[in-house]
Parts: C-alpha cells; sequence; structure tokens
C-alpha cells in the first residue's frame, strides 16, 4: 500500500516590530509629452518599511510603495502593506498575532497617521 504523508507544522510566531515610513520622494512630471493630461503634474511617493522580527531574531524588511493612481491613500497603503506582509508570513510560515500584529493588521488608526506623518515630511520638503 502506497501513502502519502504530508507533514503539517503550525506557523511559528514572529511579531511585527515596526512599520514607518521610510522615504518620501518627488517624481516629476513626464518631460514635455503632448496631450499629458493629468500626467502634467508630479506626485509624491511614499515608502512603507514593515519590520519583522523572525523566530531566529534576524530581522526581515517588506517595503510598499504608493502610486499615483491611489485614491484613498492611507486606505490603498494599509491594504496593500496588510497583502505584503500576508504574502510574506505565509510564504515563510509565521504567525504575526504577537506584541503590535492586531494593532497593524486589524486596526486603521495606525494607517491613518502613518499617512499624515508621510504628508508633514513631503509639506516640511514643499514649505520653507
Amino acid at each position: 500500500m502506497n501513502t502519502i504523508k504530508e507533514k503539517v507544522t503550525a506557523p511559528t510566531a514572529a511579531a511585527i516590530r515596526e512599520i514607518s515610513v521610510s522615504r518620501v520622494a518627488f517624481q516629476p512630471p513626464p518631460k514635455k509629452r503632448k496631450n499629458a493630461g493629468d500626467d502634467a503634474a508630479g506626485w509624491y511617493k511614499v515608502a512603507y518599511s514593515t519590520f519583522i522580527t523572525m523566530p531566529d531574531g534576524r530581522r526581515k524588511e517588506i517595503r510598499t510603495f504608493s502610486t499615483k493612481g491611489m485614491a484613498n491613500h492611507s486606505t490603498d497603503m494599509m491594504k496593500k502593506t496588510r497583502d505584503a506582509i500576508h504574502s510574506q508570513v505565509e510564504e515563510l510560515g509565521l504567525d504575526v498575532r504577537l506584541g503590535a500584529g492586531p494593532l497593524y493588521m486589524e486596526t486603521d488608526v495606525f494607517w491613518n497617521y502613518l499617512w499624515v506623518f508621510a504628508e508633514h515630511v513631503w509639506l516640511g520638503r514643499v514649505m520653507p
């Protein structure tokens, strides 16, 4: 009788250590293009860095970037970053429900604050 036994392992605990705005960069408009329309104005690209403490103590960084087409920046970046976190932890077989994990993964207050912080960074660069 031939049987295949699959080894089922429980996820290993890991913790989201930090999510922060790692970069705010102005993206200039394209150079002289006819019928540029909405592309005539530049925009700010924001990068979030998520640091996960692995079970062996190493840090894993996950970076996500805003796009020009995002309508609701804080919500869109929240969804994009959460999707990236879910994808990575699933791939690595991790469980990030420890520590601040629920704050980042189940509430949206933090994400609103994070986007407001990014706006202050770029306003600080524009305003004297």
